[in-house]
């Protein structure tokens, strides 16, 4: 004996597209035609593939944004840097064996920042 209590046994029936002419949703209910349905769910409707339009638009510019930066980035070749150009000379390191080659390869090193920045400073005031 069957008891209603209010639930939807439509899961149970399953669905033979042969057997009818109007579709059923996933619950069971027909799917309306559009001239069916009422005007709140007309304009749900047309909210839905609105939305739906604007996200393909706004991938779609997206994607030409990213095409865009990448050429941009590929077309432009670097300023040659002064390493490249053999400008820079870089400090001498010695192999170290006692503890003055260390402290002589860190002096090394500072003299050769120290120099650099003393370098792109005066550039950078010429240029100003």
């Amino acid at each position: 004996m069957y008891e209603d209590r209010g639930e939807n046994l439509s899961f149970l029936h399953k669905y033979d597209p042969a057997c009818s002419t109007t579709p059923i949703d996933s619950w069971g209910h027909p799917v309306k035609d559009p001239e069916e349905m009422s005007g709140s769910e007309r304009l749900r409707k047309q909210i839905k593939l609105k939305r739906r339009q604007n996200t393909a638009k706004r991938e779609l510019a997206r994607e030409q944004r990213s095409e865009t930066d990448n050429e941009r980035f590929t077309k432009s070749s670097p300023k040659p840097t002064k390493a490249d150009l053999g400008e820079v000379k870089p400090p001498v390191v010695m192999p170290v064996e006692n503890p003055k080659d260390h402290m002589r390869n860190a002096f090394l090193e500072f003299a050769a920042l120290t120099i650099a920045i003393q370098d792109v400073t005066q550039t950078m005031c010429k240029t100003f």
